[in-house]
C-alpha cells in the first residue's frame, strides 16, 4: 500500500485542470520543464489495468528526469478513492474510500496483509460467513449490513470504472473456507459480465451520475431491506440489500446485493453472493 501512495503522490499535477493567468507563471514556485509523454506506459492496481481516463479525455504518463509521472484521478478510482481540488488553498486531496463508507470495513486485518493478493485459504479474521444454526434472518440482517455498505462500494466502483480487483478480493475473503462454494471463480465472471454489460449500455458521464447517487444511499445506509428464511425446516437464510433512487430523481438505478446462507447440519454458511 505504501507503494501505490507514492505513486498517486507522483501524478497529482497531471490530473487537475487548473486556470493560470499569464502573471503567474512569475511565480517562484512554478518552474517551466520539458517532459515526455509516454503512451507505452500502463498502470495496474492490484493486476488489474487502470484506464487512463477523465472523462472523454484521455490521460498519458509523462516521464521527466527519469521519473514516470501518472494521472492520480483514475488511479485514486481504481483503488476505491476520491480525489478533489481545492483551487483557494492549491491542495489536492485524496480521501481512500467514498464518503463515510470505509472501503475496507469488510476486509478485516488488512494492515497486517502481506503482498500475496492470491485468496486465502481460510477467511481472514473477523470476516462473518457463518452464523450458529437458529439464527434468525432479521439477525443475520443487522450483522451483515457493513458487509453489504463495502460490498456495494465495490461494486459500484466497478462499474464506474471498470475495474473489479477490489470486488474480486472482496469476494474472495467471504467465499474463503466454505464448504458450499464450489467454483468461486466462475462465480465472479457472472458479476464483471453484469459490469461489462451495464458499462457498455451506458454513456460515462450517465453512468457517473448514477453511481454519484446511489453511493450517497450507501453511505446514509438508506436500503430497502429484505430477508427471510428460505425454507418451512429453517435450512436458508437469505438477506438482501436494495438501493433505488428516490421518486422524481434525475438518475433511475437499482443495484443490490444478497448473501444466501444454507445450514449443513453445523451452522448456517455463506453459498452465494449475488450482486445485480
Amino acid at each position: 500500500m505504501k507503494l501505490k501512495k507514492s505513486v498517486l503522490a507522483s501524478g497529482l499535477v497531471l490530473t487537475i485542470s487548473l486556470a493560470f493567468t499569464c502573471g503567474v507563471f512569475a511565480d517562484s514556485y512554478l518552474k517551466k520543464i520539458t517532459a515526455y509523454q509516454n503512451a507505452k506506459i500502463s498502470i495496474k492496481v492490484d493486476g488489474q489495468k487502470v484506464v487512463l481516463k477523465d472523462g472523454s479525455d484521455t490521460l498519458t504518463p509523462i516521464v521527466y528526469e527519469g521519473h514516470t509521472y501518472v494521472p492520480a484521478k483514475p488511479v485514486a478510482e481504481a483503488m476505491g478513492g476520491a480525489i478533489q481540488w481545492d483551487g483557494a488553498t492549491s491542495t489536492v486531496s485524496i480521501a481512500t474510500g467514498s464518503g463515510s463508507t470505509d472501503p475496507n470495513a469488510g476486509i478485516p486485518n488488512k494492515d497486517n496483509s502481506s503482498n500475496d493478493t492470491t485468496a486465502p485459504s481460510v477467511p481472514a479474521a473477523g470476516v462473518k460467513n457463518t452464523f450458529p444454526s437458529g439464527t434468525s434472518a432479521g439477525d443475520v440482517f443487522k450483522t451483515m449490513k457493513p458487509v453489504a455498505k463495502t460490498a456495494l462500494t465495490y461494486y459500484l466502483n466497478a462499474i464506474k470504472t471498470g475495474e473489479t480487483a477490489k470486488l474480486k478480493t472482496f469476494t474472495d475473503q467471504y467465499y474463503a473456507g466454505m464448504p458450499l462454494i464450489t467454483d468461486a471463480n466462475k462465480k465472479f465472471e457472472y458479476v464483471s459480465a453484469s459490469i461489462d454489460g451495464y458499462r457498455e449500455a451506458n454513456k460515462q458521464d450517465l453512468i457517473n451520475g448514477v453511481i454519484a447517487a446511489a453511493q450517497k444511499k450507501v453511505d446514509s445506509g438508506s436500503f430497502n431491506p429484505d430477508y427471510s428464511s428460505g425454507s418451512a425446516e429453517g435450512k436458508g437464510v437469505y438477506v438482501s440489500y436494495t438501493l433505488t433512487s428516490d421518486s422524481g430523481s434525475k438518475y433511475y438505478f437499482y443495484f443490490n446485493v444478497k448473501f444466501s446462507f444454507y445450514d449443513d447440519g453445523d451452522g448456517y454458511k455463506l453459498t452465494d453472493i449475488y450482486f445485480y
